[in-house]
């Protein structure tokens, strides 16, 4: 187990020191195409002075995860289908993106083309498992029980897939918000993994959950406030892809809520909010996502997403040590 942690430890090395390589030379390069942020009219008065900022910075979270997988897994079938379905996910974010740089307007993919795009990435990803043998099961989360949900395991997998994508793409809304938070939750599915029976694709789940750790935390460095680059859906979307990707590979879709409370915590405040207001006219929270209401509430950002990684934190050693007890081991 010591030389697995050893490993495990280079694995994320390799990826923080990829991206601390990477981003002081992207960032001039995004720079130089102009690949700029542009900010949102209706969202907070004080981001207005972002605009401008680089964005896309997620090529240099994303691209490091993918190849490093690929070298240290040797190419096998199960690290091809993983990193084929994050990279799915990655030229969605990159293309809405690139369109709304193009533009110069808040205005990329329409959201109907991404929900379709996204699903069948899913949808895709699903039936690769499938090929492979995954079963088509799901791990009761607080037992040691499983249940096989047969045909209903596809669609499942979309709604899962989809719904994390856009759930970490809701969090990142503060300078150094969804890279410390996903670096923070990886590390209780990554535990998952590591206790569950070993295979090719648990390994091949291992080694990209570390790299993605090492590269957010690069990114992190970079993005921490004030931010000298944005990820953009380039990376969020992917990020959302990946981190629901490893869950579904270790069987543990229904601990996903709890690894990443967070980001449900941030899509139900929007749920919440527009429901609220269809009905009554009135809002619930003074804006949405839900790290823009503690902003109107006077928070700075700093302090918002430093609470926001201390929740985090918590989630994850209640899901690991949960699974762990759980599950016998």
């Amino acid at each position: 187990m010591s030389e697995k942690l050893f490993i495990y430890q280079i694995y994320i090395l390799m990826g923080l020191v990829s991206g601390l390589a990477i981003f002081p030379f992207m960032i001039k390069m995004l720079k130089q195409f102009k690949a700029r942020q542009t900010i949102r009219k209706e969202g907070p008065e004080e981001h207005k002075v972002k605009q401008g900022t680089p964005t896309m910075g997620g090529i240099g979270i994303i691209v490091p995860v993918l190849i490093l997988t690929l070298f240290i897994c040797r190419f096998s079938t199960e690290s091809l289908l993983l990193c084929f379905t994050v990279f799915c996910f990655f030229m969605i974010g990159f293309i809405d993106d690139a369109l709304i740089v193009m533009k110069g307007k808040n205005d990329g993919l329409r959201p109907k083309i991404k929900l379709v795009l996204q699903i069948l990435s899913s949808i895709i990803f699903g039936l690769g498992l499938q090929y492979l043998g995954h079963k088509p099961i799901l791990n009761i989360p607080f037992t040691n029980t499983f249940i096989d949900i047969g045909l209903l395991y596809i669609p499942a997998m979309a709604f899962i897939m989809t719904g994390t994508s856009n759930a970490v793409n809701l969090t990142d809304g503060l300078d150094g918000l969804a890279s410390g938070v996903t670096a923070i939750s990886l590390i209780s599915l990554v535990v998952m993994l590591a206790f569950s029976n070993p295979s090719n694709m648990t390994f091949a789940g291992i080694v990209m959950g570390l790299v993605c750790i090492g590269t957010c935390i690069s990114f992190l460095w970079f993005n921490s406030y004030p931010a000298e680059v944005f990820m953009g859906d380039t990376g969020s979307l992917a990020l959302g892809g990946l981190f629901s990707s490893l869950a579904i590979i270790g069987n543990n879709e229904l601990w996903l809520p709890f690894a990443g409370i967070i980001f449900v915590l941030e899509t139900l405040s929007v749920i919440i909010q527009v429901s609220y207001y269809k009905r009554t006219k009135k809002r619930v929270f003074l804006m949405t996502p839900i790290h823009h209401h503690f902003e109107k509430k006077g928070l700075r950002e700093t302090k918002i997403s430093f609470r926001f990684y201390i929740v985090s934190l918590l989630a994850a050693l209640f899901t690991s040590t949960s699974y762990l007890y759980f599950s016998g081991n």
